[in-house]
């Protein structure tokens, strides 16, 4: 719980516009290393790379492979096999970073780049991909392909407030998977204009990453005086995991108050980039929510 000196306080519920936006990194399959792309976009690929790119992009999310595109066996079966993206998303956005093509006809091509997905709660992923494939006239047999996950995007961040005895959490009742999470919350959570000023109560602070991260990233919470930097008060604070999207919490007796001008006690969202950043794994705020009114 935060401290009693924190129950104390006036509180105000504001969630702030102050997340810092999603960057759109272009990680290749050699590592990360800069380099000019071929593509930055489906429409700005050669058409036989974008219909494949759309292809495989469509097959990971469960939809069916269009006809002008045929997986033979063992790309069928590693897309199968493929665990890279979760069911209900969609492909959003795609870019290349090599492509080859002889000009002959029939002479095998390969593409490799970068595949982004989204869901309806807005969570996001990304896939670098690897394919192999040739054309039979008008078609693509495509022969091989190679997956995996990116990490290379800042996640952006959703908190919700919830009265606790609304919550009623525990390890027993943890909803099962991230969006029922995320339902479970949104449904509970305050209305900031309709706080009930003065109002002291127990509360949970629960703040959603919207992007998948790697094992080794690490997401937290902190209470701070000020809006900048990554210092705070972190204790009692608990994390879930759910495949890579985690979900932050945070408890407290608040006594909320709306509206105020400005804040003096703020909730922060920090991340911290796993292995895949190398050297540069500086931890750095994502989402920034005012909590107690300035006296």
């Amino acid at each position: 719980m935060i401290t009693k000196q924190m129950c104390k306080m006036t509180i105000l519920l504001i969630v702030l516009g102050m997340m810092m936006g999603c960057s759109t990194a272009r990680q290749m399959i050699n590592g990360g290393a800069s380099q000019a792309m071929v593509a930055e976009s489906l429409e700005a690929m050669p058409p036989d790379a974008a219909m494949v790119t759309r292809a495989l992009g469509n097959r990971l999310v469960g939809y069916p492979v269009p006809a002008n595109v045929r997986l033979n066996s063992t790309a069928s079966k590693s897309l199968g096999a493929s665990k890279v993206v979760e069911p209900g998303f969609k492909l959003q956005s795609a870019c290349l970073g090599q492509y080859v093509n002889t000009g002959s006809a029939t002479a095998a091509r390969s593409a490799e780049g970068r595949m982004a997905f989204i869901d309806g709660l807005g969570r996001r992923t990304a896939v670098a991909f690897e394919t192999g494939y040739t054309m039979q006239g008008d078609k693509a047999v495509v022969e091989s392909v190679r997956l995996r996950p990116l990490y290379d995007t800042v996640p952006e961040a959703v908190c919700f407030v919830v009265p606790a005895k609304k919550a009623a959490l525990n390890k027993d009742n943890m909803p099962k998977s991230f969006p029922a999470f995320y339902q479970y919350m949104g449904e509970r959570a305050l209305d900031p204009q309709a706080v009930e000023p003065g109002k002291q109560d127990d509360y949970i602070m629960a703040v959603f990453f919207l992007n998948r991260m790697a094992p080794s990233a690490k997401a937290s919470l902190a209470i701070s005086s000020t809006p900048d930097g990554t210092e705070g008060y972190a204790e009692n604070s608990r994390y879930v995991d759910y495949n890579g999207w985690r979900v932050g919490l945070m408890a407290g007796c608040l006594a909320l108050n709306n509206p105020a001008a400005e804040s003096s006690i703020y909730l922060k969202a920090i991340y911290t980039p796993g292995k895949e950043a190398g050297l540069f794994k500086s931890a750095k705020p994502v989402g920034v929510y005012a909590l107690a009114q300035r006296k």
